[in-house]
């Protein structure tokens, strides 16, 4: 990524992954030149698998505003990748260790979420009935009792009903009864 200005890599709580060791959490802050937009990208150990979880660019008052160029240049799995590994390789001077380190950032980059239990799934189910004539939706409740983003609810509840547990719908229309 090209950005003019000063970079600054910063993490907090380091932990085992794979073969090497790393930050929990991270951030990435640019500070733009020449009335370029200043930059904060932070990130996150989640289930062991590194994680992008926010990104948030800021035009300075007296500069220039965001133009698109500037949020093509986030790579945001390149960005993650080089995060984390930099950050478990800072004061090693081992080349086997930053190998190993990089290895292991990119390893559980690229693993796959964990599959949804049966359990999470009927869990899923249960409330969307329960919630079925709810004002704001049964998805919304699944939502809320999950802890979901609105995305991952709407998957979980499409889950439960592709395992059986909900009857299958039209758009638009609430699924209903189910056991």
């Amino acid at each position: 990524m090209v950005w003019e200005g000063k970079r600054q890599v910063t993490g907090s709580g380091l932990v085992g992954l794979g073969d090497g060791v790393t930050a929990k959490e991270a951030a990435l802050t640019f500070e733009g030149i020449k009335g370029s937009p200043d930059a904060t990208v932070r990130f996150e150990l989640r289930d062991g698998r590194p994680e992008c979880i926010e990104i948030n660019v800021r035009a300075k008052p007296a500069g220039r505003g965001i133009r698109s160029a500037d949020i093509r240049m986030f790579n945001v799995d390149e960005l993650t990748l080089d995060v984390f590994t930099e950050l478990g390789t800072v004061g090693v001077r081992d080349e086997h260790v930053i190998v190993a380190t990089g290895r292991s950032v990119r390893e559980a980059r690229s693993e796959r979420r964990g599959t949804v239990s049966r359990a999470e799934l009927e869990k899923v189910a249960r409330i969307y009935r329960e919630y079925l004539n709810d004002k704001h939706g049964p998805t919304a409740a699944v939502r809320a009792a999950g802890g979901y983003t609105e995305r991952t609810a709407a998957r979980r509840v499409k889950q439960a009903e592709e395992a059986g547990l909900l009857p299958k719908t039209t758009p638009g229309k609430r699924r209903g009864g189910g056991d």
